[in-house]
């Protein structure tokens, strides 16, 4: 039995964070899953396992089961259906072309997300005077292979916040108390390294910006990026003990974010 293509549980009596995990899904539809060219764990390593553990700790959350190798949300309708190598890392996805009915019911499903999005969005914002998403990612940081050293450290953060286009004059003191809540965080080892705009570009998440296009400064929309050192990234193992942590780091920012949402003068037409 196929898993449900996306999971959307948003309601207005559980606030206004949504939390979203667009990139989670590892399974394809039948009759895709036999085209495709690649093996699971080549396709488990350009998704984002488990941050659908990490978006279902908030009440409101939307997680999308099957993977970005059947419809990538993250890119432009366009975009969105990879076909080249070039969409994909270099990689040759599909033993043979997808027929113009696989590539149309792909697209089916990837306007029905954002219209579903839309529209609970915008309850949200009618009940609360705004909206916060934490867009939630993850990213590989041992490209050169599973024996390689994990990449330097300088240029690949435990956290990377992307806030490109975000009305930083209505959303900064929000943002500094997310950024100071992860870094607070008691994380076993050490505090979090949690930096802006270090490994990736906003301005490229599509999602984040087609939010922002949508909503302007209604809405505070950081793409989180996990550094996938909560588990292996190549054999796809989790470290149990780090991603339940990084669950807590995230639910833990809840509060304090919530309460600079609603007392900052900034944004006295959110109140």
């Amino acid at each position: 039995m196929e898993e449900e293509f996306f999971e959307l549980s948003v309601e207005i009596d559980k606030g206004p964070i949504i939390a979203t995990a667009i990139h989670n899904g590892h399974e394809l539809r039948q009759g895709l899953e036999t085209k495709c060219n690649l093996s699971p764990e080549e396709r488990l390593r350009e998704e984002d396992p488990y941050t659908a553990n990490i978006a279902r700790e908030f009440g409101n959350h939307i997680v999308v089961n099957r993977s970005r190798f059947e419809v990538d949300l993250n890119r432009s309708p366009e975009k969105a259906v990879y076909t080249t190598p070039e969409d994909a890392w270099g990689l040759q996805v599909w033993k043979e072309p997808l027929s113009e009915k696989e590539v149309k019911e792909s697209l089916k499903m990837y306007h029905q997300f954002y219209n579903e999005v839309e529209e609970k969005i915008s309850t949200i914002i009618d009940a609360h005077g705004y909206a916060i998403v934490y867009d939630v990612h993850s990213y590989n940081h041992r490209r050169k292979g599973p024996d390689s050293p994990a990449a330097n450290q300088k240029d690949n953060p435990d956290v990377d916040l992307l806030t490109a286009n975000i009305d930083m004059d209505v959303w900064r003191p929000v943002l500094n108390k997310l950024k100071k809540s992860l870094q607070d965080y008691p994380f076993p080892g050490g505090r979090l390294d949690v930096r802006e705009e270090i490994r990736f570009k906003g301005e490229k998440s599509y999602f984040m910006q087609w939010i922002l296009n949508r909503f302007g400064s209604k809405v505070f929309v950081p793409s989180i990026e996990f550094k996938k050192f909560y588990m292996d990234e190549w054999t796809g193992k989790v470290y149990r003990d780090k991603l339940v942590h990084l669950q807590e780091a995230l639910k833990h920012s809840m509060p304090l974010v919530l309460h600079e949402a609603r007392v900052n003068q900034e944004i006295p037409e959110l109140l």
